[in-house]
């Protein structure tokens, strides 16, 4: 625990280089580990001559980093949404929505959400954080949890914008983030490669021969063809 508590005061006093090292240290940061050293160069090189020359944060906004880093970690997708006059009880609703399509939707402050994402180096969280913030993460099917958070804003006319998201470690824009809640989940997915196995030979040469963006449409397109031969 104190451990993990000297990698948050880290996240909050210096940039991603002196965290990243902090979090990899295997000797926990002790004297007689090579990395102690390579610390204190470091924090010497960003112009600090010890970790004292900064304001402690305090407990509540430690105990939120932590958590943060944990929530913010090895996601499969992260999005972002602006949101203005949604209730306690409307946000609880979409929280529901969310968590119903596999994700987690929650709200933090910007800025140790920045301080997490810096030390855990994902890039570009400042691009869609705008005002009151609202964070969405993923650890299964994207596009189920996408489609999730979508059908939930409308559902309860939620003034709520998308602001974008990062995926596989890139940032995808609030345009991205719609054509992924359009798309088939996983498994209807395999349902229709399924499907389309057991149509004619030609069906399924286009199907494998279409470009892979397009795979879901194809498939559908196969899986109609099947089912109108079926009821002819």
């Amino acid at each position: 625990m104190a451990r993990a508590q000297a990698k948050v005061r880290l996240a909050f006093a210096f940039p991603a280089s002196v965290t990243a090292l902090a979090f990899r240290c295997p000797g926990r940061l002790s004297a007689q580990c090579e990395c102690h050293g390579a610390l204190s160069r470091l924090v010497q090189r960003q112009g600090r001559a010890s970790t004292g020359n900064y304001t402690m944060p305090s407990k509540r906004n430690i105990a939120i980093l932590e958590d943060l880093l944990v929530r913010l970690s090895g996601k499969q997708m992260i999005i972002t949404m602006r949101y203005s006059n949604v209730s306690a009880a409307q946000m609880d609703e979409l929280r529901r929505a969310v968590r119903d399509g596999g994700g987690v939707l929650y709200i933090a402050k910007n800025t140790l959400v920045l301080r997490a994402a810096e030390s855990l180096g994902i890039k570009g969280m400042a691009e869609i954080i705008d005002g009151p913030t609202g964070y969405v993460t993923v650890d299964g099917d994207v596009a189920v949890a996408a489609a999730a958070l979508m059908a939930g804003i409308k559902e309860h006319n939620l003034p709520v914008e998308i602001l974008g998201g990062v995926m596989d470690g890139n940032l995808i824009d609030a345009a991205r983030v719609g054509q992924l809640s359009e798309l088939p989940s996983r498994d209807e997915l395999l349902g229709m490669l399924a499907s389309s196995l057991s149509a004619p030979l030609t069906g399924l040469l286009r199907v494998m021969s279409a470009p892979v963006e397009g795979l879901a449409q194809s498939l559908r397109q196969v899986l109609e063809q099947r089912q109108a031969q079926e009821a002819g």
